[in-house]
């Protein structure tokens, strides 16, 4: 009569390799999710800090056409407070009804300033 083998059906050592591989594929997956949405955080502070100063740079190209009237013709700043931030305007006129604007920007909540430049002409038609 033959010897038939022991055969052992312990798999109980095949389970662990298994929940380790499961268990890093989960931390994987949580890590990535988490690491996108810092991302996206700040981005959206990014793209909201932007709209603001191209709003402010709006305001500010606007309130200086109004009052470019009552202004002399020599090199000078102004300065606009908003609630958001403030708009340095440095302007010069360039040519008659034409004006060179140099904006720095404040935010608030931003420490680096933004600077812009325009080219501002007046037509009263």
């Amino acid at each position: 009569m033959k010897k038939q083998l022991l055969q052992t059906k312990n798999e109980a050592g095949f389970y662990l390799p298994l929940v380790l591989v499961v268990t890093t594929l989960v931390l994987s997956f949580i890590t990535t999710i988490v690491i996108l949405y810092q991302n996206d955080v700040r981005m959206t502070k990014t793209i909201v800090n932007q709209i603001e100063m191209d709003t402010l740079i709006q305001m500010s190209k606007e309130e200086f056409m109004r009052d470019i009237v009552h202004l002399s013709d020599s090199n000078e700043k102004l300065v606009y407070h908003y609630p958001n931030g403030d708009v340095e305007i440095h302007y010069k006129k360039e040519a008659n009804k034409t004006w060179l604007i140099n904006c720095t920007i404040f935010l608030e909540n931003v420490n680096q300033p933004m600077t812009a430049s325009y080219l501002i002409t007046l037509d009263h038609s």
